[in-house]
């Protein structure tokens, strides 16, 4: 029976194992890049300005909100009473006077969404992260030129525009136009909250008894011992913002955005054995306060506001797609191992060499569409992943495959839109001639490595000159055979002559 059994599970085991390991031959993590939320239609875009974010906060119970009705004599009046003091103080300090206003009306919350998303936008390799090959070179996450808040704040005040949060777009394009910026963002927050008390909670809880049983050994159980009552107060905070990016040139809105962020604190008491009658509840004066957790809710709101107007760096782990033609067997779990180690152009050599004696090799043309991936060569990473999903067998890999177009689509429309604005990718070449070496035929130097050196020359002959010399017990790409001579490669690259008296 035990046999029986044995037998089953190492049959299990053989037909499972090799199956797990036909999986993948590892993985390979590396950057690429992630457009911004509105893409391309940020092209030419290089200079913005942030107008005030209005700031609307949480309502206190019983409180109801107040709509201020345009009062056209009262504007008329604040007209006057300002041209009476621009022309009292003079042009220089009255401007100086609406800035410093301006400054001082702003709301310290919305003022801290508006710091937050700008401070993202300067970090130049947004995104980037440990432990992934960064193979991206030229590429800069900072790409936009901001407006000094000083230089908005002197306008608005020189114009005598008082504007925060979402306004009009035509408004929005002349503030603009005035601060020489190519897009002005503006937005708004609201801030809810909620306060509620949870349901009474009644664990049991139980202790550990021992006891003997019938034959007198001593045993342990679990008995009831009392009830626990858990009365918990929450405060929910939940956060929307919008935020609009209109193009100064045409007046459009190039796009709007909502996102939403929550917060959350509870307080619990705690009663065991015996029911509260009375005060059973936390006061939500304990409760963390609603200014901080509407804090809270700022840096995902920013980051998301950040990933809509700015590209940033993405981290992707893939699965090294095994090669399972016979005849490339060998040179494909080598060029796996070169992907794991980062040896990205010895890779590159091998998958690329396969692809060229048999395009249809499926894995080892997502393999090369992923090295240049990995190196911002989009348009040649889409062609490969294009031909990696045509000659793929029905349903076999074909989600993985098509992920992999679509991000590769995204990457080149972000590339166009950075060239727009001057910023190029630098563009990493591999080989073919290391692609040639690493797939040749290899030759093995008789002799001892320690001991024994032969002459490698520059033609099929002794009387050229000596190009290099070679340890013995080594072996060497080739390439073809002239007369008495093997053409063989060498350290540095260096291809020459060798005697085939001097080889096995």
């Amino acid at each position: 029976m035990k046999t029986s059994l044995f037998n089953k599970l190492m049959l299990v085991l053989v037909l499972t194992i090799p199956g797990y390991l036909a999986f993948g031959q590892g993985t390979f993590s590396y950057h690429y890049i992630i457009p911004p939320e509105l893409g391309d239609r940020l092209k030419d875009v290089k200079k913005i300005a942030f107008i005030d974010f209005k700031y609307n906060p949480p309502q206190e119970e019983g409180q109801e909100a107040k709509e201020e009705d345009f009062n056209t004599e009262q504007e008329l009046l604040k007209l006057m009473v300002e041209k009476q003091k621009k022309e009292l103080l003079g042009d220089e300090a009255y401007n100086q006077l609406q800035a410093s206003k301006a400054s001082e009306n702003a709301d310290p919350m919305a003022s801290a969404l508006v710091s937050n998303i700008t401070s993202l936008l300067i970090i130049p390799d947004r995104g980037k992260s440990s432990g992934a090959e960064f193979l991206i070179q030229g590429m800069r996450t900072d790409v936009y030129t901001l407006v000094d808040r000083a230089d908005i704040d002197k306008i608005l005040g020189e114009q005598q525009f008082q504007l925060s949060g979402v306004v009009d777009a035509q408004q929005m394009s002349e503030i603009g136009a005035l601060l020489g910026a190519d897009a002005i963002i503006s937005g708004d927050m609201t801030s809810s909250k909620e306060d509620q008390r949870v349901p009474e909670q009644v664990d049991k809880v139980y202790k550990q008894v021992k006891y003997k049983d019938e034959d007198g050994k001593e045993k342990t159980k679990s008995v009831f011992d009392y009830y626990k009552y858990t009365y918990t107060v929450t405060r929910n905070v939940t956060s929307n913002f919008n935020i609009q990016v209109v193009s100064v040139k045409t007046g459009q809105i190039l796009g709007s955005k909502s996102y939403t962020a929550n917060s959350s604190d509870s307080k619990s008491k705690v009663f065991n054995r015996t029911r509260p009658t009375s005060n059973a509840y936390p006061s939500y004066s304990e409760l963390e306060s609603v200014n901080s957790l509407v804090r809270k809710t700022v840096n995902p709101l920013s980051l998301s506001a950040a990933n809509y107007i700015s590209p940033r760096f993405g981290t992707i782990t893939m699965k090294i797609s095994k090669v399972k033609a016979k005849e490339f067997k060998d040179q494909a779990k080598e060029a796996a191992d070169y992907l794991k180690d980062g040896r990205i152009e010895k890779a590159y050599a091998i998958y690329q060499t396969i692809y060229d004696a048999d395009p249809y090799v499926t894995e080892s043309a997502f393999n090369v569409g992923m090295i240049y991936e990995a190196t911002g060569q989009y348009q040649k990473a889409l062609e490969y992943y294009e031909a990696a999903l045509e000659s793929a067998v029905k349903n076999s890999n074909e989600k993985k495959f098509d992920a992999a177009v679509d991000r590769a689509k995204s990457e080149l429309e972000t590339l166009r839109m950075l060239e727009s604005i001057g910023i190029k990718l630098e563009k990493q070449g591999f080989s073919t001639d290391a692609a040639e070496a690493l797939m040749a035929e290899k030759v093995q130097t008789k002799g001892n490595p320690k001991k024994d050196r032969f002459n490698v020359y520059e033609s099929a002959s002794t009387s050229s000159p000596v190009i290099g010399k070679v340890p013995g017990g080594r072996e060497f790409p080739s390439f073809g055979v002239e007369g008495n001579y093997t053409q063989i490669e060498i350290v540095g690259g260096k291809r020459g002559y060798i005697s085939n008296d001097d080889i096995k």
